[in-house]
């Protein structure tokens, strides 16, 4: 059975330090990083063949999360978790799945190289 998707790719630049909970002389010190992540939206599609309009995915996205994370220092932002790309993952996830119930998947990159999906099974 087909399924359709949309995916909308939004970007802020924030800072972080890590703590390796495993390893504590691995922890890393404060650095910043420009952060991509996708939301991924499934659905039925309506009268006029969208899942949803995808400026308001836009402009939600960037109201409830990038204006809440651009420029800031995630520790400072998330006192009780460690602000990993995992961790941010699932926040964005949980965040975007409130406004938009077809959220089904967030990917987040710190870098060209190195993301984290979550998404649901």
């Amino acid at each position: 059975m087909a399924a359709i998707y949309i995916e909308k790719k939004m970007h802020f630049e924030a800072s972080h330090s890590l703590i390796d909970v495993n390893n504590p002389q691995n922890n890393e010190p404060r650095h910043s990083h420009l952060y991509s992540f996708t939301v991924r939206i499934k659905g039925g599609t309506d009268k006029g063949g969208m899942i949803t309009n995808i400026r308001d995915v836009k402009r939600v996205l960037k109201k409830e999360i990038v204006d809440a994370l651009n420029g800031r220092y995630l520790n400072d932002v998330f006192p009780e978790m460690n602000p990993t790309m995992e961790n941010l993952a699932e926040f964005i996830y949980n965040s975007a799945k409130l406004i938009f119930p077809g959220v089904v998947r967030v990917q987040i990159w710190e870098n060209e190289d190195s993301s984290a999906i979550y998404e649901e099974e």
